[in-house]
């Protein structure tokens, strides 16, 4: 599963992708259940279509 666009924010345009990871139970006893800090801060900023830096 894979999806991209090309978006325009403050007059620029930005190519956006994003691609799903396949995980299985041995990637989480290192990495963890839950989507580092990062990671939810950019997928909030492309599903609002704003710059990641306006997150806080």
């Amino acid at each position: 599963m894979e999806f991209s666009e090309i978006i325009e924010i403050d007059g620029k345009k930005q190519f956006r992708y994003m691609k799903a990871m396949a995980i299985s139970q041995p990637c989480l006893h290192c990495h963890g259940e839950k989507a580092l800090p990062d990671v939810e801060k950019n997928y909030l900023a492309y599903t609002l279509r704003i710059k990641p830096e306006a997150i806080n």
